[in-house]
């Protein structure tokens, strides 16, 4: 059974918030109100399709922009949409240039803030996945020996299993042994495999 998505409303406005849930009750997601994104903070973790649908303009305490700010230096990678309607067009670009999905203008339609909502899930989706793929890739690279580092280092530039011989002061069948080593450590295919993969850290 797939787990229904989950967005968390930052919204002061406790009865816009509620009106907002409904909407999105009704589209298939579970909802989650917070009236502060200090309140919102204290949350440790996120499920994998999760979104924050966050109002920029919260009086008294932080703002959309602050959240924003604080998540990001968590490294919290979930996905925001921003709502606001009487935020300066500067706090919007600052917003979008600082990854937010969307920033939406109050008032919004339900269509809108529903595919804005599926969109920021989805794309985060595809980065979460992208960021933990290189976290394998890089764990793997870094479980290579010193002389397979070497050896893929070279090939990187280029050299060929004669030119890392003479290189490293070993013989070719030490080369072409380290380099099968290293297609399968890495999972490569072919020779252009492992250059991409070395040149992707």
């Amino acid at each position: 059974m797939d787990t229904r998505p989950l967005v968390y409303i930052i919204d002061d406005n406790l009865e816009q918030a509620e009106v907002t849930t409904k909407l999105l009750v009704r589209e298939g997601f579970d909802t989650e109100i917070f009236e502060s994104g200090e309140q919102f903070l204290s949350v440790d973790d996120y499920p994998e399709s999760a979104c924050v649908l966050l109002d920029n303009h919260m009086p008294g305490g932080m703002s959309g922009l602050d959240v924003q700010e604080k998540l990001s230096n968590l490294n919290k990678l979930i996905p925001i949409v921003f709502m606001s309607g009487d935020s300066e067009f500067r706090h919007i670009v600052k917003a979008i240039k600082s990854g937010a999905h969307e920033f939406l203008q109050k008032p919004f339609n339900a269509a809108e803030l529903y595919e804005c909502i599926k969109a920021a899930i989805a794309e985060n989706k595809i980065l979460a996945d992208a960021q933990q793929q290189k976290m394998q890739r890089n764990k793997k690279l870094d479980d290579l020996t010193a002389r397979e580092k070497q050896v893929l280092d070279l090939l990187a530039l280029g050299y060929t299993n004669k030119m890392i011989s003479n290189e490293l002061s070993i013989v070719v069948s030490t080369v072409e042994f380290h380099r099968s080593n290293l297609m399968n450590k890495l999972d490569a295919k072919s020779l252009a495999d492992l250059i991409a993969i070395q040149r992707s850290t």
